[in-house]
């Protein structure tokens, strides 16, 4: 693919066409000549027979449409071959001008897909429409309303009642039985999205969702003749509102995952080319999480398994998260002259692990000359790369008013006459999603399945009975809070008969005190209220207080310094199941960390809870959940298992007596927790039952 020169040699510079897999970033101030390098590479891929979709926000990609005038400094040659081989189609939402093309964001995803590709289609179906209705899912109302529409939709596909545009899904909300969500969404809260989503099935705004055909990846890639290669440009200067333009690209990437998904590449070379300029709007820097960044980073991430090209490109450095950019495997840096940019840009190449001075070179590149950066060999290497002339028109961007001209009625035809044979009629609902879209409350069952989080143990395991760590935690506080209240009363009376001073007793009534409130509050607050998100926050520096203050009894009965002898087994086993609880939760934690479900971790999404944000878990996170926390007991179960039996066979075959006050303690230790072990693993497989 012939893009331009080497300066240096005079040599051609090329690119692979295996290589577009691996994605092209393009950055540079206005006027350095992005677009032209743009344009070129999807020049080249036509001319290689390769598709491409490009999101054209400005209008100026459109100009590729425009019949080819005579050029001198053109190749003639290759001119030619362009306009024998490629076919320009100039796509347009809620206007006429183009080729109209709409919105579908109730399309149902594939059915043969695996069940976390599956759920995770669902799931993107679910941000895609929230946010559409115009709600910020990163915010307490919006992750609810996400979690409703989740479950809402596909119980609806499961019943073969999917709704196919706004006027439908607002019938089917206002039908729901409210009681059944009455745990995750307000009920004033339905009423406002039934109002919203009625507002988008009436007026202008509705026809983004009805006027044209139907927006999907097999329409972009089917040539509409023999021989020619399709060139989509989606021209999306007809979407005058940018919230619009994010919801629009938002669907398109979300549409292109789940063909790509349903389609893996069987080849190193490309299926298809995407190209988005100004890319800053749709991946900004963090913390901002508009859910066209979400499903851009997913194809990233896969883009070369499933044999799409992506292409990127940005003026603005401060508007576009460049971590992620930074990702392309080659990349293309035009002319930067503002310090701040060419800060940013050293801090890109230093996450590339390429040379962090190339930034220092950008100030002095003219229009059309570029770094190439080329990380898809073993060795990064960095040449300059001055472009070839455009084989299409390049100028000013085409006004809505010029694109009619540009459309034959034999596409217009075809595009009306379009319908895609592969989308799946009906949804395939396993049981697992079936299970993840359940109301978490359920008035049939008398009982609340629950995704919080007791007050008294941080936050990475679920509260339900039916997850072992879970009434392991209830065991040892149970065990705990009586072993503290002894204390504090045998202290109470030996500080009476002056045995010893004040303090200890004190100390002990306080901690006894903060740990009954504790349970109390876990009691009172079994909700997701804000004050329980706040109490539950600070629940781990109780509990590290409770587990010190054990440690301190246990340590000042073993060196004499207080006589509580009586109860020292007491203070054994719980500071045995506590300390181990500790050390459960925070290999619980790491566990969790490396489980990676549409794009956080389960731990970053309970974190968020803790912080105040809803923590609303997906059946397959919740599965995830409860499985780590079942391997995690019986991991350990197992473990004490072993350990109690070498210590019945060192007993038997050792000459040591069982008295020796070593001894003894391993032994109610080893016992203790083996047998608490035993008891939350019974319990738990009990509700599970039931």
């Amino acid at each position: 693919m012939l893009i331009g020169k080497y300066p240096d040699d005079s040599e051609n510079a090329t690119l692979s066409t295996s290589g577009l897999c691996e994605h092209i970033g393009i950055l540079g101030n206005s006027g350095s000549g992005k677009t032209v390098m743009a344009k070129i590479i999807l020049e080249e891929c036509a001319l290689a027979g390769i598709p491409s979709i490009i999101l054209d926000v400005q209008g100026d990609l459109a100009r590729m449409a425009l019949p080819t005038a005579e050029d001198p400094k053109a190749d003639s040659k290759r001119q030619s071959e362009w306009n024998k081989t490629s076919e320009v189609r100039i796509w347009t939402p809620i206007s006429e001008s183009g080729l109209p093309i709409c919105l579908s964001p109730f399309k149902i995803p594939p059915n043969d897909l695996s069940d976390d590709d599956r759920e995770e289609a669902w799931e993107r179906m679910a941000v895609g429409i929230t946010e559409i209705l115009g709600y910020d899912i990163s915010k307490k109302t919006g992750g609810n309303v996400r979690a409703f529409l989740f479950g809402l939709l596909v119980s609806l596909a499961d019943e073969n009642s999917m709704p196919s545009d706004f006027g439908k899904l607002a019938k089917s909300i206002a039908q729901v039985d409210r009681e059944d969500y009455s745990d995750l969404i307000k009920s004033s809260d339905i009423d406002n999205l039934v109002r919203n989503a009625n507002s988008f099935h009436t007026g202008p705004q509705s026809r983004v969702f009805t006027q044209g055909t139907s927006l999907s990846i097999p329409l972009m890639l089917e040539p509409r003749i023999d021989g020619k290669t399709p060139v989509n440009v989606l021209y999306l200067n007809t979407l005058t509102d940018e919230s619009r333009k994010i919801s629009f690209i938002a669907q398109f990437y979300r549409e292109l995952y789940d063909w790509a998904l349903q389609n893996p590449s069987k080849s190193e070379h490309p299926q298809v080319m995407v190209f988005l300029d100004e890319a800053g709007s749709f991946i900004p820097p963090d913390p901002r999480m508009p859910s066209s960044k979400q499903n851009i980073q997913n194809l990233l991430k896969r883009g070369r398994k499933f044999g799409i090209g992506c292409m990127l490109a940005s003026q603005s450095l401060g508007d576009l998260d460049y971590k992620t950019v930074g990702q392309t495997s080659t990349t293309f840096l035009g002319r930067f002259t503002a310090p701040q940019d060419i800060n940013k840009v050293g801090q890109m190449l230093k996450g590339m692990q390429s040379d962090v001075t190339i930034s220092t070179k950008l100030a002095k590149l003219q229009p059309g000359q570029f770094l190439m950066i080329d990380r898809n060999s073993d060795d990064i290497r960095v040449k300059r790369v001055d472009t070839r002339w455009l084989l299409t028109s390049h100028g000013s961007p085409l006004t809505i008013e010029e694109l009619p001209d540009l459309i034959t009625k034999a596409s217009r035809d075809w595009a009306k006459a379009y319908s895609e044979k592969s989308a799946p009629k009906r949804a395939k609902i396993t049981k697992k999603l079936r299970e993840s879209a359940k109301p978490k409350t359920s008035r049939a069952s008398g009982k609340q399945a629950s995704t919080g989080t007791p007050i008294l143990g941080g936050f990475t395991h679920l509260a339900d009975e039916s997850d072992p760590l879970h009434v392991l935690m209830g065991v040892t506080h149970v065990i705990t809070a009586l072993t503290l209240l002894i204390c504090t009363y045998t202290l109470g009376n030996l500080w009476a008969e002056g045995e010893i001073s004040q303090l200890p007793f004190i100390v002990s009534a306080a901690v006894s005190a903060l740990m009954g409130l504790g349970l109390a509050l876990d009691f009172i607050l079994r909700n997701e209220s804000e004050l329980s998100k706040k109490i539950r926050s600070r629940a781990r520096l109780l509990e590290g207080l409770v587990l010190l203050w054990i440690w301190i009894l246990w340590g000042m009965e073993s060196s004499g310094a207080l006589d509580l002898s009586e109860w020292a087994f007491m203070i054994l086993i719980s500071q045995t199941l506590l300390t181990a609880f500790f050390a459960l939760e925070v290999y619980h934690r790491v566990s969790l960390g490396r489980l990676e479900l549409v794009g956080e971790t389960i731990v970053d999404k309970l974190k968020s809870g803790v912080r105040g944000i809803p923590v609303i878990l997906t059946g397959a996170e919740v599965e995830e959940l409860r499985k780590t926390s079942e391997q995690i007991h019986d991991g350990l179960r197992t473990f004490m298992e072993v350990a109690t039996l070498g210590l019945l066979i060192t007993l038997m075959t050792a000459e040591i007596d069982l008295n020796t006050a070593w001894v003894s303690e391993l032994a109610v230790r080893i016992v203790s927790l083996d047998v608490a072990l035993l008891l939350s693993k019974a319990i738990a497989s009990r509700e599970k039952r039931l």
